[in-house]
């Protein structure tokens, strides 16, 4: 599956494996999302805030 992730070079799209759900958890399946140029400033460390981990939705 695809997933934007945040690392030292900001925000990067890469191929991950599909996460296998826990106990009391769920998998969505997602079919399109958008960042915004805020979202992309934090994530890059130009702008207050802080960039969500893992389980931030």
């Amino acid at each position: 599956m695809k997933a934007a992730t945040v690392g030292e070079n900001g925000v990067v799209i890469a191929d991950v494996d599909v996460p296998q759900p826990k106990p009391n958890e769920v998998l969505v399946k997602v079919r399109a999302c958008g960042l915004n140029r805020a979202d992309l400033m934090v994530a890059s460390g130009l702008a207050h805030g802080r960039a969500g981990g893992v389980g931030t939705v």
